[in-house]
C-alpha cells in the first residue's frame, strides 16, 4: 500500500500524554500467541474491543513503502511528525505523541492510551509489539531474542522519570537514529533505509540524523542529499540522553541493499583517498592478465581451524589453471570511523588484523614463485572496509567465510563465488537468504555438509580461548574440498578442463547443488 498524504479526521489534538512511570515498573503479562482464539480471550479479558483494527493498523505501519525501502511509520513521521495507529479502545485513529529510545535503539512510541515498541537491526526494526500499560499487557507481535522484550520498560521508566524533572519543553525537531559497528548490518539495515529516503523524496523533510557509527564512511557524503540535515556522530552510551519530553525520535531501518547503494558506496571510495596498499593492490588487479580469486582468511572464530592447508592447496589449483590470474587474500578490515569513533575497540581492531595477517604471510609465502619472481598474491588486510569493497568489484571467484567476511564482496558485486562454514549453518540452505539482501547479488553455492567436520572437543585452556573458537571448524576432506570448488570456478570463469572419473563425480555432485539452489531461490 502507498503511503498517504491525507490525515484520518478523527485525529485528536497532539498534545503528550502525561505516563506514570510506575506504570512501566509494573510486572507485565507477555502474550506472543495471537491464533483467532487467544485474541478473542484477550478483547474479552481486557476490554479490547478493537484489538484487530490496532493489529492490522500496526501491519500497514511497519510495512514497507511500496517499491521503497522505508517502512511506513518511517515515511509518515519523516512528513508528518507523526505516525497513525487505531486505537483498540475506541477504534479511533490516533496519532503518536512522542518516543523514547534506549542504548541500542530499541525505541518505544507512545499513543494516547497505548504504546507500540520497535525494534531488531536484523530485521530492518519493525514495530515488534503492542504494550498496554492500563492492562498491564506486552503483546510480542514478533517474538525474537534480538527483538523488544517487556524487560526494557523500567529502562523506559527511568528516562519518564527524568522528564518529569524537567522544564516543559514543546520541541518539534524529528530525530532519526542510524549506526551500526557491523558495515554490514549498517548498509543492510540503515544506510538502506536513508536510501529510501532519499528515493521517496523526503530529504526536503528536515530532520536531525544521530549516529553512533558510520563504518562506510560519513553520511553526508554518502548522502550529499542529506547534508543540510543536521548529521552528527555520539556514542552509544551517550543516545539515550538525546530522549526530550514530547519529541519524536526513531530508528532508520531497511532490509534490502539497492544497487544505488552500492553505487553510492563505491563513489565515495572513488572519490576520496586511498591507502598505499589499496593503490597498490588496484593498480596490480587491473593490469593482471588473468582472473583475480579473493580467498579470505579468518584466524579468529567461526573459522576452520585447517584454513591455512586449505587455501595454500586451493591457491596452488588456481595458479596452476589460471597461471597470468591473482589471488587476493582479504582479511579483517577496520572502519571508516577507526580514528574518529570512541565506541571503536582499536587493541583488539589491531590484535585482528595482526593475527590475520600472520596467517596471510604464511599463505603467501607457501605461493611464492620457484624462481623469486613477484608472487601472484595480494594482501588485502587491515584496509578500511569500503577499499575492501572497491577491490572486491575487480574479483572473478570468492573463496568466503560464511557472514560479514563474505558481504564485502557477496552483497556488494554479482561476483560468483563459494561459502563455508560449521556444519550447523551449513544446514540451513542459507544460499537463496543471502542472494536476496542485496539487489546485485550472485546465488553463491555452500561448500557441501559432507566436506565439513566438527572440531574436536579438547580442553581449549581459558575463557578467552575458548570465546574464539566458538564455533570453528575443519575441512574433513581437503582434496574433495579443492576438487569441488576448483570445477565451480572453472564453471564460472569459462574454462573447461579435462575431468577425472573423480572430478566428473564430483561435478555431478555439483551440478545437483547448483540445479538446487536455483529451484530454492525461484
Amino acid at each position: 500500500m502507498v503511503a498517504s498524504d491525507s490525515r484520518h479526521k478523527d485525529l485528536r489534538e497532539a498534545e503528550v500524554t502525561e505516563i506514570n512511570p510506575s506504570d512501566l515498573e509494573a510486572i507485565y503479562e507477555s502474550v506472543s500467541d495471537f491464533s483467532a482464539e487467544s485474541i478473542a480471550k484477550i478483547v474479552q479479558a481486557h476490554q479490547l474491543p478493537y484489538l484487530s483494527e490496532t493489529f492490522a493498523s500496526i501491519e500497514h505501519a511497519s510495512g514497507y513503502v511500496d517499491g521503497f525501502v522505508i517502512r511506513q511509520y518511517l515515511y509518515q513521521t519523516i512528513k508528518f511528525r507523526s505516525f497513525n495507529l487505531v486505537s483498540p479502545f475506541s477504534g479511533h485513529s490516533v496519532e503518536s505523541k512522542f518516543s523514547i529510545a534506549l542504548y541500542n535503539k530499541s525505541t518505544f512510541v507512545f499513543f494516547d492510551d497505548f504504546s507500540v515498541a520497535i525494534g531488531h537491526l536484523g530485521m530492518g526494526f519493525p514495530i515488534m509489539a503492542l504494550i498496554i500499560p492500563k492492562e498491564r499487557l506486552f503483546l510480542k507481535i514478533i517474538d525474537n531474542f534480538w527483538g523488544v522484550k517487556e524487560e526494557q520498560l523500567p529502562a523506559v521508566a527511568k528516562i519518564l522519570t527524568r522528564f518529569a524533572e524537567t522544564v516543559e519543553e514543546k520541541p518539534n525537531k524529528l530525530y532519526l537514529l542510524s549506526g551500526d559497528p557491523n558495515f554490514a548490518h549498517h548498509a543492510w539495515n540503515h544506510l538502506s533505509a536513508l536510501q529510501g529516503v532519499v528515493d521517496c523524496g523526503l530529504a526536503k523533510f528536515p530532520a536531525q540524523l544521530v549516529s553512533t557509527h558510520e563504518p562506510l564512511g560519513p553520511t553526508p557524503e554518502l548522502f550529499p542529499e542529506l547534508a543540510h540535515w543536521n548529521n552528527y556522530q555520539v556514542p552509544e552510551w551517550e543516545l539515550e540522553d538525546i530522549n526530550k519530553r514530547g519529541q519524536m525520535i526513531l530508528p532508520v531501518g531497511g532490509s534490502f541493499i539497492k544497487k544505488t547503494l552500492v553505487d553510492r558506496v563505491l563513489r565515495h571510495v572513488e572519490m576520496n583517498p586511498k591507502s598505499e596498499d589499496a593503490l597498490r593492490i588496484l593498480a596490480r588487479t587491473r593490469s593482471a592478465n588473468g582472473p583475480v580469486l579473493w580467498m579470505s582468511v579468518r584466524s579468529r572464530n567461526r573459522t576452520a581451524i585447517n584454513l591455512n592447508e586449505a587455501l595454500i592447496e586451493l591457491g596452488k589449483h588456481f595458479i596452476k589453471h589460471y597461471p597470468q590470474g591473482l589471488i587476493i587474500l582479504d582479511g579483517h578490515s577496520v572502519v571508516c570511523d577507526f580514528d574518529s569513533n570512541p565506541g571503536v575497540d582499536k587493541p583488539a581492531q589491531l590484535e585482528t588484523v595482526k593475527s590475520d595477517k600472520e596467517a596471510a604471510e604464511e599463505i603467501a609465502k607457501a605461493l611464492a614463485t620457484k624462481n623469486g619472481g613477484m608472487p601472484p598474491v595480494e594482501l588485502a588486510i587491515g584496509l578500511e572496509i569500503s577499499e575492501s569493497i572497491y577491490l572486491a568489484q575487480l574479483a572473478g571467484f570468492y573463496f568466503c567465510h560464511h557472514g560479514t567476511v563474505q558481504h564485502k564482496i557477496g552483497w556488494f558485486s554479482s561476483c560468483p563465488g563459494v561459502i563455508h562454514s560449521n556444519v550447523r549453518t551449513t544446514g540451513m540452505d542459507l544460499a537463496p537468504a543471502m542472494k536476496g539482501q542485496s539487489e546485485i547479488a550472485d546465488l553463491p553455492v555452500y561448500v557441501p555438509i559432507e566436506l565439513i567436520g566438527e572440531t574436536d572437543s579438547v580442553d581449549l585452556g581459558s575463557d578467552l580461548e575458548k570465546l574464539l573458537r566458538v564455533e570453528n571448524y575443519r575441512f574433513s576432506d581437503i582434496p574433495g574440498l579443492i576438487q569441488f570448488t576448483g570445477d565451480l570456478i572453472d564453471t564460472k570463469l569459462g574454462r573447461q578442463s579435462e575431468k577425472s572419473p573423480l572430478r566428473r563425480k564430483i561435478g555431478i555432485k555439483l551440478k545437483q547443488i547448483i540445479n538446487s539452489l536455483k529451484g530454492a531461490a525461484t
